[in-house]
């Protein structure tokens, strides 16, 4: 009874209860302060929300990493220590931004998207730079979160699925990201739909991929906090800022919060095509800065216990 429990040999409980306590912890504290009304009458409630999700996020994870897993918290993506792990955030920022841009030209190009203003009003009588610097630190607050999210679970998963002697560590790793990608449209189930659902998880693949292929998140971080904030602050093309109302107002029949229009199959669609064409890029990246074809992470999927 006690092996459907504890790996002998890992010295650690086995993947699926593993999987069990990050989940209900972090999903149970995290929609308990979503639906307990704290952030219902105070100013920018969506930055102390994310910020307060972040926080619980990090220390769960670390603890569970530490005590539970037995690994070192660095080994989830985090060598925030080396020059290459913020080299490839500031590249994510970029990637982001272009997949971004790009998104709107298309729509533009297309007449779907207008430019009705070119300065919103940040919220609260804040400061112009103030609520740009709040926008930045929220989108750069869901980005770790998420990442951090997918990169242990897509970890844990790998590590238990991938066989004896690690022979089937291509499968488990690509099950873990599903997994993981499940978890991440599942967190989002509150917000618009089915196709929006479907985005999320085909993004999360996508991000997944990414840490994969360079067993960071730094890409993954800074792209999803660029698209984000562009979509949201820049422009408001359906994403929520917290402190301003957008730097750059477009009107479209494509989206609002909560709302589907005719065209929102497509756009969904295209921003999908332009972070697989983002993934290309960091396939390019990878090859320019190793001299070496772009490969799955093995490691990823194979245990290796923190030092005592």
């Amino acid at each position: 009874m006690k092996n459907l429990v504890y790996n002998q040999e890992e010295k650690r409980i086995r993947t699926g209860w593993r999987m069990i306590i990050q989940i209900l912890l972090t999903t149970g504290i995290i929609l308990g302060l979503a639906y307990s009304g704290i952030f219902d009458h105070v100013s920018l409630p969506l930055a102390r929300m994310e910020i307060s999700f972040l926080l619980v996020t990090l220390s769960l994870i670390w603890l569970i990493s530490r005590f539970v897993d037995r690994r070192k918290f660095t080994d989830l993506g985090l060598s925030i220590k080396k020059i290459t792990w913020w080299r490839e955030l500031l590249i994510g920022i970029g990637l982001g931004t272009l997949e971004a841009a790009s998104l709107v030209f298309i729509l533009y190009r297309v007449n779907w998207v207008q430019i009705t203003s070119f300065m919103g009003t940040p919220q609260n009588n804040l400061p112009f730079g103030l609520a740009i610097a709040i926008d930045i630190l929220t989108f750069a607050s869901v980005g770790l979160m998420e990442e951090l999210t997918r990169a242990y679970q897509t970890r844990n998963l790998a590590e238990g699925l991938s066989g004896p002697q690690n022979h089937h560590w291509v499968r488990a790793l690509l099950l873990g990201a599903v997994g993981a990608s499940l978890y991440s449209a599942l967190m989002h189930f509150n917000q618009q739909g089915m196709l929006f659902w479907i985005y999320v998880f085909l993004n999360s693949l996508i991000y997944c991929l990414i840490y994969f292929l360079t067993k960071r998140i730094a890409i993954a971080i800074g792209a999803h906090l660029a698209w984000d904030f562009f979509i949201s602050t820049i422009i408001s093309l359906g994403g929520t800022s917290s402190a301003l109302n957008a730097a750059v107002i477009y009107a479209a029949p494509l989206t609002s919060a909560g709302e589907t229009s005719s065209n929102m199959t497509f756009t969904t669609f295209i921003g999908l095509g332009l972070k697989v064409l983002g993934l290309v890029l960091v396939m390019f990246y990878i090859k320019l800065s190793t001299g070496k074809k772009p490969q799955l992470k093995k490691d990823i999927s194979i245990y290796t216990p923190a030092i005592e």
